[in-house]
């Protein structure tokens, strides 16, 4: 529990210091694919759990897509 507190507090820092330095939906994009990404690494970590194929194919899908609509933006500011 005292992890989950600590982790949250660090992600709300990193959140308002890129909101201070860049857009919201460049920021919003990138925070989405990166979450994603460190769900599966928690999951590994802390439960385990190998992924299987379809969520590490599933999960890099929509991370590309995240990303490409965050760098998309990002160039039309």
């Amino acid at each position: 529990v005292l992890l989950v507190g600590i982790f949250g507090f660090m992600g709300h820092c990193f959140l308002t210091f890129a909101l201070q330095n860049e857009t919201a939906g460049v920021v919003s994009s990138m925070k989405a694919a990166f979450d994603i990404v460190i769900s599966i690494i928690f999951e590994f970590v802390f439960f385990n759990s190998i992924p299987d194929y379809y969520t590490l194919g599933s999960s890099l899908l929509v991370t590309i897509a995240i990303v490409t609509l965050g760098v998309w933006k990002w160039l039309q500011t």
